[in-house]
């Protein structure tokens, strides 16, 4: 890590949680915001993009959109405008961790640089799962306190099976964010090899939930 002030903090807390490994990374504020944003992000995903569809059905207006648009058009459009959203916050926040790089370490600066596109990179495709998840349930749930419960639920669910029955160990790679924890120890390089777990879940989600949409009775 770069700056001498601030390492050895971060060290001491990348000690305490199991990540020792980022005491290595040469800017210390982006070791931090790594571990932070794997964490944030996905929970901040489930909380924002809940409502993709519920009350706007409930108040009759997907009825009229359905007249005048594809359904996929609409399913589709939902999504990827929760992780538009997404994409906007983390370039903000990127942004500022690098005003505080540029604070304590002006002369690396050009190194932090080269790093935010990949960190940029596995934080999107981070949240897809998550965004997906929320599509899927903002179309069999009826209000938005129900999805939450649900999300509640099926990750309860996934747990208690997961632990339970080993012949269904399998399932933890269903589940959006099983490779967070192993993505914090890793470098942002080394984590883009692990991003293909999150775009299938991604995709398997929003294939059975736009397989329900399209059948949903408006």
């Amino acid at each position: 890590m770069n700056n001498p002030d601030t390492s050895s903090f971060a060290v001491a807390i990348l000690n305490t949680i199991g990540l020792e490994s980022l005491k290595d990374w040469l800017f210390s504020e982006l070791a931090m915001y790594w571990v932070a944003a794997l964490i944030l992000f996905p929970f901040f995903s489930l909380l924002m993009s809940v409502d993709q569809l519920i009350s706007e059905r409930n108040r009759g207006g997907l009825r009229f959109l359905v007249l005048r648009s594809y359904r996929q058009s609409i399913f589709i459009g939902r999504f990827l405008g929760h992780l538009a959203i997404q994409g906007i916050f983390i370039s903000l926040t990127l942004c500022i961790t690098y005003v505080f790089i540029f604070l304590n370490a002006s002369d690396s600066v050009m190194k932090a640089i080269t790093i935010l596109p990949i960190i940029f990179i596995n934080l999107l495709i981070v949240t897809i799962p998550f965004i997906a998840l929320m599509s899927f349930f903002s179309v069999i749930m009826k209000s938005v306190v129900m999805a939450y419960i649900m999300v509640f639920v099926f990750y309860l669910s996934a747990k208690f099976i997961i632990y339970s029955v080993p012949l269904l160990t399998w399932v933890k790679y269903a589940i959006p964010g099983y490779q967070l924890t192993e993505m914090m120890s890793q470098s942002p390089q080394f984590a883009l090899m692990l991003l293909w777990l999150p775009i299938l879940q991604g995709v398997g989600l929003l294939l059975l939930g736009f397989s329900l949409f399209k059948r949903l009775e408006l």
